[in-house]
């Protein structure tokens, strides 16, 4: 009996290794990421290489060349009237659940910054985050978590509860909170707009200042929400790192603008915004043929639905939104580092990675070169908030990428033609999704 059990045994175990390794095979055929994508132009985040070839295992850039003999038994990809350019990262967003990142992953952004959990807990926003951040099929997340507002500041009117600031003494205790969670940077929200016209507090300098020196003590940058050209004032004299918006009134200030620049403060001016409270823009993204396959339900009822003005916006929105892209030109011609940021939260005319594709408009009548707006969505964005893995086509980064027709850096539209998607070298699947 005891050579059958041992056989018998010898049979279960053979059984079960073939069954491992015929999963294992399968899904490494399911997922493989491994390539050589060839004859192709590429972006790399700031410069333009033409006709080479790039090689991708382990979803690492592993080479770029124009020989590549080594990597020929990859799997191949003509690139033939295409380009490569790395995924898109916006830099602002509101994330309330999973399926908001694979949507974002669909129109080719493959990192979004969270800029305040406003509609769920921190800990349901960082169980997102950890969730995301191995997963294939959604954008990756970085998120602030809770913001420092002050008692009945922005961020309190969602209906989340979430900690208020009021005082000095609290702020290195404040930020040792957020650490704590897991927050990866300090949201501080400055609403002067809100505090003129509402009776809303506001947060101000020595508190701000306190903030931004904790943050910074603790290793975390300091961004901050502004609304006026004062908000502005507070956060450069507190020492913040980037401002979140351009401020909604006054157009172009050459003074500002020139602070912002010397102190190398980068700025997510959100056009998407004050423009989608105007129907054009948003009808336009629904109506382009390029996004056809991808729109979903949810994102037609979303853009297609009509929004009243927030609280605070002057009589004529035509004349803000048209303030604001001058006081983006004003930046730009500063030299300001500008970044992409679309603000979508299920709350404001924006949507998860369709909108950042409208942003890119609005950037380019604000004066951008289609080359400086993609900078400003990949390399740009991943060196403000010090994401070194990715932002770049380079070898030993992320092969978070998008594979277009045409060439984006000489038109700002075409990075709306996507052939391809790539995150962690695993192509994404672009079926618009029920719902």
């Amino acid at each position: 009996m005891a050579p059958y059990r041992h056989c018998r045994g010898a049979v279960v175990v053979f059984f079960l290794v073939a069954v491992l390794l015929s999963a294992a095979g399968w899904a490494q055929q399911k997922v493989s990421n491994d390539f050589l994508v060839t004859n192709v132009w590429v972006f790399d985040g700031k410069h333009t290489l033409p006709n080479t070839h790039v090689a991708v295992t382990g979803g690492v850039i592993r080479a770029i060349g124009g020989d590549l003999a080594a990597w020929r038994s990859l799997p191949t990809i003509d690139g033939t009237g295409s380009m490569l350019v790395p995924g898109l990262i916006d830099a602002h967003v509101h994330v309330r659940d999973a399926a908001e990142l694979r949507q974002a992953l669909r129109f080719g952004v493959t990192t979004v910054l969270d800029m305040a959990t406003l509609a769920v807990s921190a800990r349901e926003m960082f169980a997102i985050r950890a969730r995301a951040n191995v997963a294939t099929d959604m954008a990756d997340v970085r998120s602030a978590g809770y913001p420092a507002t002050s008692p009945r500041g922005h961020g309190t009117q969602f209906g989340a509860v979430i900690p208020r600031f009021s005082n000095l003494i609290g702020a290195r205790e404040f930020v040792a909170m957020r650490r704590a969670e897991g927050s990866d940077y300090l949201k501080i929200m400055l609403n002067g707009v809100r505090s003129a016209t509402a009776g809303a507090s506001n947060l101000d300098e020595p508190q701000v200042k306190a903030l931004v020196e904790a943050a910074h003590a603790a290793g975390m940058l300091a961004v901050a929400h502004v609304e006026t050209l004062d908000d502005v004032n507070i956060a450069l004299s507190a020492g913040v790192d980037g401002l979140m918006h351009v401020w909604r009134r006054g157009g172009a200030s050459p003074e500002v603008a020139r602070r912002l620049a010397e102190r190398n403060v980068f700025v997510v001016p959100t056009l998407a915004v004050p423009d989608g409270f105007l129907p054009e823009g948003r009808a336009g993204l629904l109506a382009d043929p390029r996004f056809q396959g991808v729109l979903s339900n949810s994102i037609k009822e979303h853009l297609g639905r009509s929004y009243p003005l927030p609280s605070g916006s002057p009589d004529g929105q035509r004349a803000s939104v048209d303030a604001q892209v001058a006081a983006v030109r004003g930046l730009h011609g500063a030299g300001v580092r500008l970044l992409v940021g679309s603000d979508p939260s299920g709350m404001t005319p924006t949507s998860h990675g369709i909108s950042v594709h409208r942003e890119f408009e609005l950037l380019s009548k604000a004066g951008l070169k289609p080359s400086e707006i993609l900078a400003a969505a990949t390399a740009n964005a991943a060196q403000a908030f010090r994401l070194d893995d990715r932002g770049r086509i380079l070898p030993g980064r992320r092969a978070d990428m998008l594979l277009v027709r045409g060439d984006p850096t000489a038109d700002v539209f075409a990075v709306r033609d996507i052939v391809r998607i790539w995150k962690l070298g695993v192509e994404v699947d672009r079926t618009a999704a029920e719902g």
